[in-house]
């Protein structure tokens, strides 16, 4: 199997068409809900175009807001991973350090901008902090709408699959805490082609290592290296199921 079989075997339209809520909810809330497709089509997405796409990697390591946040040491292992990872499956990885939230913006009005329609998928990945549905820049706070919102306006990027994966420790009072548990709330709706994966659901911890980085990323990769070396013609719902259960794994040893 070619490497484009296995990249089109992960992206199917039924795995993107429902918002994806959570890769680490072992109570099946984090599944996407039955839904019929608005017309039928290919049960996969075409990924046969000259350029794979893109992976944007906002990586947020100091902070500058009246959140009095900590610096999130060991992010840095995250970004190489994902770079790795995201390259050899044929992604242009654009790494994006401590933006500010106009720098966020700016990035991502471009993508929105951009004309060529030799892209197969985008993908964006922000590793930060994080409190009752937003994420933090460098410099201020975002909601999780404010970073799909103008990627699904690009007519480049449409009916192609968008992938968000969200790292960020959050509690409800914004403090972080190194290898220590924190809670999730979060509102955003529902859009076509959208996948959005979360490092944990509400309710529940998202763990970092100072020195091995987080561990949602960490399973993220790892699954995703050993998928494109394989034969297995997964979609990426059912991927992230493995990743849930190597997480969970994890904290049962």
């Amino acid at each position: 199997m070619s490497m484009d079989d296995k990249l089109e075997s992960c992206f199917t339209k039924e795995t993107t068409a429902a918002n994806f809520r959570s890769s680490t909810d072992r109570t099946g809330a984090g599944l996407p809900p039955k839904t019929s497709l608005e017309s039928p089509g290919p049960a996969y997405y075409n990924l046969s175009r000259q350029q794979r796409g893109r992976c944007i990697i906002f990586n947020v390591q100091k902070f500058s807001t009246s959140e009095n946040l900590t610096d999130r040491s060991g992010a840095e292992v995250d970004a190489f991973r994902i770079t790795n990872t995201f390259r050899k499956l044929g992604f242009k990885c654009q790494l994006v350090p401590n933006p500010t939230t106009r720098k966020v913006r700016e990035t991502l009005q471009e993508v929105s901008n951009e004309t060529k329609d030799d892209a197969d998928c985008f993908v964006c990945f922000f590793l930060s902090h994080g409190k009752l549905g937003r994420i933090f820049s460098s410099d201020d706070d975002l909601t999780f709408r404010q970073l799909i919102d103008p990627v699904v306006r690009s007519k480049s990027l449409r009916n192609k699959p968008k992938l968000f994966f969200i790292q960020a420790c959050q509690d409800y009072d914004g403090t972080d805490y190194k290898d220590a548990p924190d809670g999730w709330s979060y509102s955003i709706p529902s859009y076509p082609d959208v996948f959005v994966g979360f490092s944990t659901p509400p309710g529940y911890y998202s763990w970092r290592n100072e020195e091995g980085g987080s561990y949602y990323i960490s399973a993220l990769c790892s699954v995703l290296d050993e998928e494109a070396s394989s034969d297995n013609r997964r979609d990426l719902v059912s991927l992230m199921g493995v990743v849930n259960r190597q997480l969970g794994l994890g904290f049962e040893c």
